[in-house]
C-alpha cells in the first residue's frame, strides 16, 4: 500500500535527519544539547526510533499479509503522536513548526484509517467471493 511506503519513507528521512544532523534537527524542534548524553539520547530516540518505525512500516508494505495489521498499528501509533502533539500545543504553546507537524500528523492519521478501512473491505470481498 502506497500510504505505508510514503509515511514509512518520511519516518526514514526524519530519523536520518535527526541521526546525522542532530544540531539542525534539534534546533528546528527547539532543543539544544548541553552534553554528549543529550546527543546520544536524541540520536537513539529521534534517529533510531524513527528509522526503526519507518523500516517496519515500509517492510510491512512489501508483504500483502501484513498490510491490514500494519495500517491498523500505524493508525493507532499516529493517533497517539497526534494526541500528544495537540496536548503539548495546549500545555506549552504553538509555533508555525508545531502547527505544521500537527497538520501533517492529522493527515497521516486520516490516511492510515482510510487505508485500514479500505484494506478490510477489500479482504472481506475476497473472502466472500
Amino acid at each position: 500500500m502506497m500510504i505505508l511506503r510514503l509515511v514509512g519513507g518520511l519516518y526514514l528521512l526524519s530519523g536520518g535527519w535527526c541521526a546525522f544532523v542532530p544540531e539542525l534537527a534539534a534546533g528546528f524542534l527547539g532543543f539544544s544539547f548541553t552534553a554528549n548524553t543529550g546527543y546520544a539520547e536524541f540520536f537513539a530516540v529521534y534517529g533510531g526510533l524513527q528509522v526503526g518505525l519507518g523500516a517496519a512500516i515500509v517492510m510491512c508494505s512489501l508483504n500483502r499479509r501484513y498490510i491490514e495489521a500494519a495500517l491498523y498499528f500505524s493508525a493507532i501509533l499516529s493517533t497517539g503522536l497526534l494526541t500528544f502533539r495537540l496536548m503539548g500545543i495546549v500545555l506549552y504553546g504553538i509555533s508555525a513548526a508545531l502547527a505544521g507537524m500537527a497538520l501533517l500528523e492529522a493527515l497521516i492519521v486520516l490516511a492510515f484509517y482510510a487505508g485500514w478501512k479500505s484494506s478490510k473491505t477489500g479482504l472481506s470481498e475476497k473472502v466472500l467471493n
